[in-house]
């Protein structure tokens, strides 16, 4: 059901003390729950200016809590005041060592554990199918299939190079379409789920692996760049991977959707602090002219709105306590949720860049 199934939409109760925030140059520290965490803490640096322009960010969001997967701390969320970014991000930042706590209850280790809920399943298959009915009719249909196609239709079957693959699953759609897949994954139970289905999938910093140059027809990175500390590294490590011509594909939450100007604080795209920088599709548009691409497309998509819609609205509901994993099944919130999916796919066709998600597709040039 909306707020309840897929990966954007997964979370974990957790909830302890609260550490304060240091103003000071030092790291400060933010505990992880005593549950797995064991009581650890995360280290963290200021931010308080632009990663793109080097711009004093304003607050937009302040005093955000994990209400996800339980990682303790006060955080906040700052935007970019220059006309040409808009840049939000992190701030303080968790320093890199310490980036592995903040995933320690996150649902890709309940999927390599086997976490199941088959009545749950079972309804989300219910909704998934009478859902696709209704986007046959309302012409959603057309945006789910771009973003699940990840802007690769009308190419021939080639190489694909997914980052922040999962368990998989994208790359066996693709691998079905007679694409030659390879991905990788920094989640270690993530990518052996992926092995088991025969995909060939690095486990580390994509930034860091030794890949082939010129290799590769397509790369892509589904809700990945906001969980890096700058995107401008992915547009160099892609551009020098990709065949002239050949894509980067990039999928994340959209700072400009009427989700985040609805819900504020409570909007399912912030997900502090795990999304270190969140964009907006002009700025992608212009750190992919910035980095030697050409813009093929670059739009805001209402494709998932529906579950991210779902999820903030089970945010919102909560009123700043922690979110179960999963929520209580909630069919006026599902009719809520497709309800404003539908408002939003109008806007955007109106012209509206006000979709939940941004989709990047740019060429090498």
């Amino acid at each position: 059901m909306a707020g309840g199934r897929i990966d954007i939409d997964n979370r974990v109760r957790g909830a302890g003390r609260l550490a304060p925030v240091n103003p000071c140059g030092v790291a400060a520290e933010h505990a992880v729950g005593s549950e797995p965490g064991g009581g650890r803490t995360v280290r963290t640096r200021p931010r308080p200016t632009c990663p793109l322009c080097g711009q004093p960010g304003r607050v937009r969001h302040e005093r955000l809590r994990d209400l996800l997967y339980g990682v303790d701390g006060l955080w906040t969320l700052r935007e970019c005041p220059s006309a040409g970014c808009g840049l939000m991000w992190l701030d303080p930042i968790p320093v890199p060592e310490d980036v592995p706590l903040l995933y320690v209850r996150y649902y890709t280790h309940r999927a390599a554990a086997g976490h199941r809920t088959s009545l749950r399943d079972s309804l989300y298959k219910v909704y998934r199918g009478a859902h696709s009915i209704l986007a046959g009719f309302t012409g959603l249909g057309r945006e789910i299939r771009l973003i699940r196609g990840a802007g690769l239709e009308d190419l021939p079957a080639g190489k694909v190079f997914d980052v922040g693959c999962g368990d998989g699953v994208f790359l066996q759609a693709m691998r079905m379409r007679g694409w030659e897949v390879e991905g990788c994954e920094v989640d270690a139970g993530a990518a052996g789920l992926a092995r088991e289905k025969g995909l060939v999938v690095h486990t580390g910093d994509f930034a860091a692996l030794d890949l082939p140059q010129g290799a590769y027809d397509a790369v892509t990175l589904h809700h990945v760049v906001e969980h890096l500390p700058d995107a401008r590294p992915v547009f160099e490590k892609a551009r020098q991977m990709l065949r002239p011509g050949g894509r980067l594909v990039i999928v994340t939450p959209n700072t400009r959707s009427l989700g985040h100007d609805r819900f504020g604080r409570c909007w399912r795209g912030l997900e502090p602090p795990r999304h270190f920088c969140l964009y907006h599709p002009d700025l992608l548009a212009r750190l992919a002219r910035e980095g030697g691409y050409g813009i093929r497309l670059c739009l805001s998509s209402a494709a998932h709105a529906d579950v991210i819609l779902g999820a903030s609205l089970s945010l919102a509901e909560a009123r700043g306590r922690p979110v179960w994993d999963p929520p209580p099944v909630s069919f006026v919130r599902t009719l809520r949720a497709l309800a404003l999916q539908l408002a939003e796919h109008q806007l955007i066709r109106k012209g509206h860049s006000r979709g939940e998600e941004c989709l990047l597709v740019a060429e090498k040039l």
